[in-house]
């Protein structure tokens, strides 16, 4: 019901927006001023005046929550995302047709994951996967040119920075659920003797944590904090710039002790920007963008116009700098940003999966502090030798994608 009433409202004011526009047109001239959006919409829409600077003092004073509504919570998690991800790699290495039938057959066969063919359409969709025509006219699901351009660059930068010898420090979180254990565990054929574990996840603990091939796992690097969230929502929400920088300031920095390069995906907390920092777009006033050339010494007549204004922001091909990249820099170091839905390479992600396997397997109290217990033990059992292990596939990962990308035509290793 409140979806119709929604709609006839809708309908309604483009109407009324219609008929005056129309009059408009007829008679050969505006109304009111265009510099008078105030009067323009209350004569367009027949509104009390009054009324109207009530409705724009209200929202000015609770602006109106433009976040989505969202539908159902997703049922596939960041490990089956990397699973998909690896058997639709797979497929396009083996120069096998790419179907979302084809796929779904292949991850119910292979790997025991069950979804139907919609849900898994959407998933494709948020790893960086496109359903386009090729000029045979076939449909095929690829990769989208962009992500492997941003790869490509990634891995030119990285090797660089090997060779340069930086130590390549990867940076990551995660989370645990207090009541977190194996997805499958043996039970009796008709379900009555098995394992108690609880139905919800519980409280969540979120883990932040870094390492490198010359010190595996950093030192007393660790952060570990209560979740305040009840529901299942990402961890990402949890996170914010501020948590990052302190923890990367306070802790991982003054943990290294060589020049080093820290390597980070693209979570929004991690590309904050300072507001001196910010480039003009079309949202900013007229005034913003004239200080910000004016900071920037890039001379302009004053009597140009916004779009000229942003023509010469655009002409000075200036990059984002982000607050984080900032302090990184300050002591010395350097800083690289995975490209999108490339978490598998970062080796710190086979070091969750391991952690979080030992946890399912011993936690039994199902107790937040007992799940903060086994997180502590578990990082601490990850040696340098583990790590190396880790590190040492995704240097494997970055290879096949040199030899699958041609990159090795392009520059020499």
């Amino acid at each position: 019901m409140g979806l119709k009433v929604k709609f006839c409202t809708l309908q309604s004011i483009a109407m009324k927006l219609y008929l005056y526009f129309s009059r408009e047109a007829d008679r050969g001239r505006l109304y009111q001023s265009i510099l008078n959006p105030e009067k323009r919409t209350v004569h367009a829409l027949g509104l009390c005046k009054r009324s109207f600077r009530r409705w724009m003092h209200e929202s000015r004073i609770n602006p109106p929550n433009n976040k989505q509504i969202a539908g159902r919570k997703s049922i596939v998690d960041s490990f089956d995302k990397e699973v998909i991800r690896r058997a639709i790699v797979k497929m396009l290495d083996c120069k096998e047709t790419v179907t979302v039938r084809k796929l779904q057959t292949c991850l119910r066969k292979n790997n025991d994951i069950e979804l139907s063919k919609c849900t898994l359409w959407k998933v494709i969709r948020t790893l960086g996967f496109t359903f386009r025509k090729y000029t045979s006219g076939r449909n095929i699901i690829c990769e989208q040119p962009h992500l492997v351009v941003m790869r490509s660059k990634y891995l030119r930068e990285v090797r660089e920075m090997r060779r340069e010898s930086y130590d390549i420090v990867y940076l990551d979180e995660t989370w645990i659920n207090a009541h977190h254990a194996n997805a499958k565990e043996w039970q009796s054929v008709d379900g009555r003797i098995k394992r108690y574990v609880p139905s919800s996840k519980g409280q969540r603990l979120v883990i932040a944590h870094g390492g490198s091939r010359h010190n595996g796992l950093l030192q007393n690097a660790e952060l570990i904090f209560v979740s305040k969230s009840t529901d299942n929502r990402d961890y990402h929400a949890e996170m914010n710039g501020q948590i990052f920088r302190n923890w990367l300031e306070k802790t991982v920095l003054p943990s290294l002790d060589r020049p080093s390069c820290l390597i980070m995906d693209n979570a929004s907390y991690h590309n904050v920007i300072s507001q001196e920092d910010k480039i003009p777009t079309t949202s900013s006033t007229k005034d913003a963008i004239k200080m910000w050339l004016i900071r920037e010494n890039i001379p302009f007549n004053e009597t140009y116009f916004k779009p000229e204004l942003l023509s010469l922001v655009k002409q000075t091909q200036k990059s984002k700098k982000f607050q984080i990249d900032k302090l990184i820099e300050e002591h010395g170091h350097r800083c690289l940003r995975l490209p999108p839905y490339h978490s598998h390479l970062n080796p710190i992600e086979l070091v969750w999966a391991k952690i979080k396997g030992q946890v399912a397997a011993e936690n039994t109290a199902f107790k937040l502090s007992d799940a903060k217990i086994l997180t502590h033990a578990e990082l601490s059992n990850v040696d340098k030798a583990y790590w190396i292990k880790c590190e040492d596939h995704v240097l494997k990962e970055e290879d096949e994608y040199w030899r699958k990308d041609c990159l090795h035509l392009l520059q020499p290793r």
